[in-house]
């Protein structure tokens, strides 16, 4: 079976301060996810782990190395092959960045607007042929009966939820979510995790989460990676990964 992520040999250096040649953040990573695979990384602040979701989402340039995102070579495109090559990952953030004022199912919708590039749409309108879609994706995060409620009413879980919801409504083939649980109580983090386990496992999306929680990582992970100062020191079954090897990943590190 085909990784729908690949990443090899990535290297990514910042280029401040320039008196030092910059600051590496990424060294050498490789990865790779597979189709229904929940795969989570754990590391400190500034181990490089956002900055390698970023990456493989062509956010950042890296400096070497390549990100293959199902079959297409990221780091080669540009304009519009890149964009069209972005709908197959949905991103899902800390906070859930939601339209307040508008509906729950009209900021799902927003999800395929990739899609459908419009004068009707860039001046906000929503294409009509998704509606079905986007409420299908809200089914799936267990909030079909919040589709006319005002997005700014929901709770922190909710809205989170909602935001599984956008991205899935994008049709992606993997999803990155970055810290999706940092910002919500102990309740609301489970069932995140509970969310994003199954739709990898169920629609064969292929998940790369970064946590700063290793016990959740243990708990709902297919595999967990490790990295420290911008390597990868591991990556393990949860079983294979013992306390004191995600201990080391913050020793004399900042929090």
């Amino acid at each position: 079976m085909s990784a729908l992520i690949e990443v090899d040999d990535l290297v990514m250096r910042y280029p401040t301060p320039p008196s030092m040649g910059g600051r590496l953040a990424l060294n050498g990573v490789s990865v790779s996810v597979q189709p229904g695979e929940f795969a989570v990384i754990l590391g400190a602040n500034g181990s490089g782990k956002s900055t390698l979701l970023r990456c493989i989402a062509a956010m950042l340039r890296p400096s070497a190395g390549s990100v293959r995102v199902d079959g297409q070579e990221m780091t080669r495109l540009r304009g519009r092959a890149l964009a069209k090559a972005r709908l197959a990952l949905g991103m899902i953030f800390q906070h859930a960045h939601l339209v307040r004022r508008r509906s729950v199912l009209a900021n799902v919708c927003c999800g395929t607007l990739g899609r459908h590039r419009t004068l009707a749409t860039a001046l906000g309108g929503l294409p009509r042929q998704e509606l079905s879609h986007a409420q299908s994706c809200l089914d799936q995060v267990g909030l079909r009966s919040f589709a006319p409620q005002r997005a700014g009413t929901l709770s922190g879980g909710q809205a989170q939820r909602v935001s599984i919801a956008r991205a899935l409504a994008q049709r992606p083939r993997a999803l990155l979510a970055d810290e999706p649980v940092a910002s919500l109580d102990p309740e609301a983090a489970e069932e995140i995790m509970r969310l994003l386990r199954r739709v990898s496992h169920e629609e064969g999306l292929g998940v790369l989460c970064v946590l700063h929680q290793p016990e959740l990582a243990r708990r709902y992970a297919d595999r967990i990676l490790g990295l420290r100062l911008g390597k990868l020191v591991f990556d393990e079954r949860p079983g294979g990964v013992a306390a004191g090897t995600v201990g080391a990943l913050y020793e004399g590190l900042a929090a």
